[in-house]
């Protein structure tokens, strides 16, 4: 957990047409973990550590379902409508 505002650059894969790659900043602490769902092939969406009020999480694109669940990732549904537009949720293994 950390402070929000506490922040480090990851390169992430957007879902784009055609794909492209980008620079964003997440949260630190759990900014390596992200690192490693965009370099294992994870197209993530969006994510949040909590700040220990809630367990940090990754929405990830629905195309990465299969792959996340092999790396270990439980996947959730947010709502059918999250689902139905491409975005689920999966909790991250690692919230230091």
């Amino acid at each position: 957990m950390c402070e929000k505002g506490n922040l480090k650059k990851v390169h992430v894969i957007y879902d784009l047409k055609p794909p492209r790659e980008n620079d964003i900043y997440v949260d630190s602490c759990i900014a390596e973990e992200i690192q490693y769902l965009n370099d294992k092939g994870i197209k993530t969406m969006g994510c949040c550590c909590g700040h220990g009020e809630k367990p940090p999480l990754c929405l990830i694109n629905v195309d990465s379902i299969k792959l996340c669940e092999k790396l270990g990732y439980n996947v959730h549904e947010i709502s059918p409508a999250h689902t139905k537009s491409g975005i689920v949720q999966v909790y991250l293994k690692d919230s230091k």
